[in-house]
């Protein structure tokens, strides 16, 4: 019967739903998010969808996240969200198919009545036979660990509302400790972290023109303020379609702060590289309160620095880390489409030499990068001012985002090339 039907794999994650299809692959990751009339229950969104509508449904809906801590907290709605997701998977079949066999990853230490939950939530969403799988033992077989070997195996798998650790040894599960600590509540503690550090520096701002880091910032001021403690808006687009907007607040109550949004074209931008950004232009105004950069602005140098030659000894790891994976995929770029995607981009230049190719972007207003890859591998410049101005783990850091942003778009003109994920 198996011929004839699907067989999926379901990782119900506190914070993303992936669904992977025997033969084909990953073929949906959506986030865990469903919105229901609070008046009828009945389901309005669920996945991405749904997840646009946070903080924008009107009093008679409500988003909700149904599993918390990587278990079902809301069964009737987390089954709800498992049919939106395996009637998604259906329609890509061009034959109808029978009720699909299911796998669902559960956490190691799930009690029975959690993982009853879990068994009946898939089958009630419409699965023919529902059977659970620890989710260190899937995320192990995934990676292609030997756990069938008598040497121990070590996993460590951090998700959104849990952390996994177990060690296998002969295909068994010898020792597992599951902690309801994760992904999300780091994020918090992140953000409670760049607040607590950069709060005062941010406080001196206020004695700065936004003028003028408009221009370092590549950026643009927007009219008009959305509420009156908000000082100035910050408008950055680094590259399309990530917009960034920086709203300086000064509360005679609650103090400085920095709120920074995201325009909703940006969610097709993975979120660790829209963070990663917003946290870089976080710590450079910093540096700016503080006093630590001026505001004079004269522009990139007109001399390029590879970065090599300049960087301190230390910094080769950070180079590796943010190359690494990413020369096998330039590999298999050709200079038209790598064209085609810096226009797509909306930002940057492209050259083409007797053995190479290269792509030039404007990063900050007094700093620019270039990429080139040629016969010899791929080298990172910068230009002679920035390269002298801002810190390697900077300079590391906004290289890493525009190769990532480049490769990513060089992937949807030739969709032959593997996808960056697959990497990282």
């Amino acid at each position: 019967m198996g011929l004839f039907s699907l067989d999926i794999g379901i990782d119900l994650g506190t914070a993303n739903t992936l669904v992977n299809v025997r033969g084909k692959g990953i073929v949906l990751n959506e986030p865990s998010w469903v919105v229901v009339n609070k008046r009828t229950h009945e389901t309005i969104a669920v996945g991405a969808s749904a997840k646009e509508m946070v903080g924008r449904t009107p009093q008679n809906f409500s988003a909700i996240r149904p599993l918390r801590d990587g278990v079902i907290s809301e069964f009737e709605i987390t089954k709800s969200m498992l049919e939106y997701f395996i009637g998604k998977v259906h329609q890509q079949t061009v034959v109808p198919m029978p009720r699909p066999r299911v796998c669902v990853g559960i956490p190691s230490g799930a009690t029975q009545v959690e993982k009853h939950a879990v068994y009946d939530a898939a089958m009630a969403a419409g699965a023919r036979e529902a059977y659970l799988i620890e989710e260190p033992r899937a995320a192990a077989l995934g990676a292609g660990l030997p756990i069938g070997e008598i040497n121990g195996t070590m996993v460590v798998d951090i998700g959104g509302g849990t952390t996994e650790v177990a060690v296998f040894s002969m295909g068994e599960l010898v020792v597992s400790r599951s902690l309801r600590v994760a992904g999300d509540e780091l994020d918090d503690d992140i953000l409670q972290y760049i607040r607590k550090k950069y709060r005062d520096d941010l406080a001196g701002l206020a004695h700065l023109a936004p003028e003028a880091l408009a221009g370092l910032f590549r950026g643009e001021l927007v009219p008009g303020r959305p509420y009156a403690t908000i000082e100035w808006v910050l408008r950055v687009i680094p590259f399309r379609p990530l917009e960034i907007f920086l709203l300086f607040d000064q509360d005679p109550e609650f103090g400085t702060d920095l709120r920074i949004f995201f325009a909703r074209k940006s969610l097709a931008v993975p979120g660790e590289d829209a963070f990663v950004f917003a946290w870089d232009y976080v710590a450079l105004l910093a540096r700016y309160g503080r006093g630590t950069f001026s505001l004079d602005n004269p522009g990139p140098g007109s001399d390029w620095l590879p970065f090599q030659d300049f960087a301190p000894p230390d910094t080769g790891p950070m180079q590796e880390v943010t190359l690494g994976a990413r020369e096998e995929i330039a590999e298999k770029v050709t200079p038209e489409v790598v064209e085609v995607a810096l226009r797509r981009m909306d930002c940057g230049d492209f050259a083409q030499g007797a053995d190479f190719w290269e792509a030039v972007w404007p990063v900050l207003g007094d700093l620019s990068f270039r990429f080139r890859y040629g016969p010899k591998g791929s080298e990172m410049a910068f230009d002679s001012h920035g390269a002298r101005k801002y810190a390697p783990e900077f300079l590391m850091s906004f290289a890493w985002l525009y190769i990532n942003g480049l490769l990513r778009e060089c992937r949807q003109v030739d969709d032959s090339l593997p996808k960056i994920s697959r990497y990282f």
